[in-house]
């Protein structure tokens, strides 16, 4: 009868508490079960007792309920007072706390085994501190009962203070009390806690002292590897809050550990977080040489250093692109960053750090379409660089084959990753297919056909202003790369094959309803179509380029014109007549694209890039009809209406504008150069000899003159531009 009412219930409550995990038995749940069994236990003894008063099973019963409802109140929460309660009902009293008084010691057994005692006590209390966080932190909680939970958490807080406070104490007072017949195994327990214990007090430079030390002194163990965790976690603490010159010194101390670590236990993620912190110290203070160094200490092969070459890099990458600026394609400097980054990205993609889902948090991430941004970034990067080398079906491989390749999971659209980065992906892989394309391994409709869905599916990621500026971004930077692919491919063949399918994606696209590709489009076009006039032999397909753009610009701005605001932003309007003004020019028709140019420039004449342009198309102008137009590229022209003063202002106002100024140092030494040459063109128009020589002269001068004053004469591509023309102008002077 009594039995059969409560053992089923027992049973089962016991079955789910044996099941559960350490941490979640201080879970709220966990602890309402506890209180519901020990609630059983307790009337079933009462049961038995009212039968048979010296029931052996009701004693036990009692006995069990005490111990469990004991240990239930040191976990802190909601459940206290009904622990109190049924506590009380066995004739517990529960006010007695812990004392506050260290124990008297005198061995170190004792200290040893006291200092345990309060670290076990203060670990439990520090796992319920949770639940009763979240209990304080739920809207449901009435105020009344938060405000009491409060307190409790307070009272918590400090008795876990104060327990690991009397815990380092005591473990000190062993230290001080061991003797040559102590345990040298419990010796290193204890050091290992208090430096834990330290780490936990917020006193990293104490522990990193004892947790190192125990490290080297117990190489190849497990001891050792843990010690090895609190003292990493120590440095780590320390290089948060550090300054530069701190952050320097860590450094150089924590590298000797850090090679230390992988030498002794190389497999190991104590090792690789020791090198990755050294390695992301080194990055962020753009100390490549020494991060290429300490990556040598991270042993190849595991997820965690894929990933760290993954993120390393990227860093290069960018610091790549930084140099291309600043040096320049060719510098030295530029080559070595990006042999770098394609280096590392090739070992970390195929380590495993390119793989969308790789990093995903858990299978359930994965399947929802969770994607690592970095994974996706990497196979990028990878692919561009690769396709920069020459290594076209390398880059082919990384972006469109294997597991690695993101374009499955990029088709879900609940992937999650940034807008740029799965546009900088599309791009990749439009820049990619048309490199196939010129090379002859890909069939031309096929290829169109797959370019035109990456053009589609970048437009679709385009779902705000914001990220409508973003694509506006990425269409102007794609069209900036495939002009610099295209004048990398030197076979005439490759180029015309390359431009032919330029031209058809570039036209598909303008077939969009969207500003920002209809304007790619068009200045895709133009920029093929400047390469295209390079070459002889392509002068009637740039002529047919051309015109294909000044249709789609003018198409633009009638659009803009009935639908005012659909350039957005409104300053690409300037863009536009520029690009128009570029197109006129190719076609041979100077006038209108002066026209459109003075249009800009009575808006604001201050427009540099304007100006050079202006210069340019009267010096074509002068060398298509009249040399005169020579004279006007380096006067300038077209006089204000507002300011009587030149609209255009030439070469040489343009050099007088752009001298003594830094960041215009470029324009300032092209100024000069052209302004030396247009003077050289007018004065071979010239009938009269002696104004011809003088003329002549005079461009002599302006070259001679600018290399006294700047010796580099702005660097040695531009020197040798100089060079060039002083050369050819002194041979058809004599």
């Amino acid at each position: 009868g009594i039995q059969q009412k409560f053992q089923p219930a027992v049973d089962r409550g016991e079955k789910w508490l044996s099941t559960a995990r350490p941490d979640e038995l201080v879970t709220q749940s966990i602890l309402n079960l506890q209180l519901e069994v020990a609630k059983l236990k307790i009337e079933w003894g009462k049961a038995l007792e009212a039968k048979d008063p010296q029931d052996r099973v009701a004693g036990r019963l009692k006995r069990d309920s005490r111990a469990a409802l004991r240990r239930v109140l040191r976990t802190p929460g909601t459940h206290l007072d009904q622990a109190r309660q049924l506590l009380a009902q066995l004739g517990v009293e529960t006010d007695d706390q812990p004392s506050q008084e260290l124990p008297q010691v005198t061995t170190f057994a004792e200290a040893n085994s006291a200092a345990r005692d309060r670290l076990e006590r203060s670990e439990n209390d520090s796992l319920g501190l949770e639940s009763l966080k979240l209990a304080v932190a739920d809207p449901a909680t009435p105020d009344e009962q938060k405000q009491e939970l409060s307190e409790q958490l307070s009272q918590a807080e400090r008795a876990i203070d104060r327990d690991q406070q009397q815990a380092i104490e005591l473990l000190r007072s062993a230290l001080r009390l061991y003797q040559s017949g102590d345990s040298r195994e419990d010796l290193f327990d204890a050091r290992f806690r208090l430096s834990f214990l330290l780490l936990k007090q917020q006193r990293p430079w104490e522990a990193m002292s004892v947790a190192e030390f125990l490290s080297r002194s117990a190489p190849g163990t497990d001891q050792g590897l843990r010690a090895a965790t609190v003292a990493l976690g120590s440095y780590s603490d320390l290089l948060r809050t550090a300054d530069a010159e701190a952050k320097l010194e860590l450094t150089d101390q924590l590298q000797p550990f850090a090679e230390y670590l992988v030498a002794t236990w190389p497999a190991s993620s104590e090792a690789s977080a020791a090198a990755a912190a050294l390695v992301q110290l080194a990055l962020m203070d753009k100390n490549f040489k020494q991060a290429e160094q300490f990556l040598t200490l991270v042993p190849i092969g595991t997820p965690e250093s894929a990933k760290l070459r993954r993120d390393a890099g990227l860093m290069f990458y960018a610091q790549y692109l930084q140099e291309k600026t600043v040096a320049g394609q060719a510098a030295e400097s530029t080559g070595q960053l990006r042999k770098q980054a394609l280096q590392l990205l090739q070992t970390a993609v195929a380590g495993g750090a390119g793989s969308a889902t790789q990093n995903a948090a858990d299978d359930n991430a994965a399947a929802a379409g969770t994607i690592d941004a970095g994974s996706v970034e990497a196979v990028s990067v990878l692919s561009r660089l690769l396709l920069a080398d020459g290594q076209i079906d390398a880059a082919a491989k990384a972006m469109f084959e294997g597991s690695s390749s993101p374009l499955a999971a990029l088709e879900q659209k609940s992937h999650g990753l940034p807008t740029r980065t799965v546009m900088e992906f599309y791009r990749t892989a439009i820049q990619l297919k048309i490199a196939l394309l010129a090379e002859g391994k890909l069939a031309g409709e096929q290829g169109s056909e797959q370019i035109r869905e990456y053009i589609q599916r970048l437009q679709a990621t385009a779902t705000d202003a914001e990220s409508d500026q973003i694509l506006t971004g990425i269409f102007v930077s794609l069209a900036r790369d495939l002009r610099e692919q295209l004048e990398a491919t030197t076979d005439e063949a490759k180029r015309r094959k390359m431009s032919e399918t330029l031209l058809i994606v570039a036209s598909e696209a303008a077939k969009a309803d969207s500003f920002n590709t209809q304007y790619w489009s068009a200045d895709t076009i133009v920029s093929i179509a400047q390469e295209l006039d390079k070459s002889p032999t392509a002068k009637a397909q740039a002529t047919t380029a051309y015109s294909q753009a000044a249709q789609i610009l003018e198409a633009i701005l009638a659009k803009d014109k009935s639908q005012p605001g659909w350039i957005s932003p409104a300053p690409f309007a300037t863009q536009i007549r520029l690009r128009l003004a570029q197109t006129a020019r190719g076609l041979g028709d100077y006038k209108q694209a002066i026209e459109q140019l003075a249009m800009i420039l009575e808006a604001n004449a201050n427009l540099l890039d304007v100006q050079i342009e202006a210069a340019r198309t009267y010096q074509a102008w002068g060398d298509a009809s009249n040399s005169g137009f020579h004279r006007v590229a380096i006067e300038g022209g077209r006089p204000d209406p507002k300011t009587r003063q030149k609209l255009i202002w030439g070469w040489g106002k343009i050099q007088q504008m752009t001298a003594n100024r830094p960041d215009f140092s470029d324009q300032f030494f092209e100024a000069r150069y052209q302004l030396a040459y247009s003077r050289w063109q007018y004065a071979k128009g010239l009938q009269d000899p002696t104004r011809q020589s003088e003329e002549t002269q005079r461009a002599v001068r302006d070259i001679e003159s600018t290399a006294k004053l700047f010796p580099e004469l702005g660097g040695p591509l531009m020197k040798k531009k100089f060079t060039n023309l002083l050369n050819a102008i002194q041979k058809t002077d004599d």
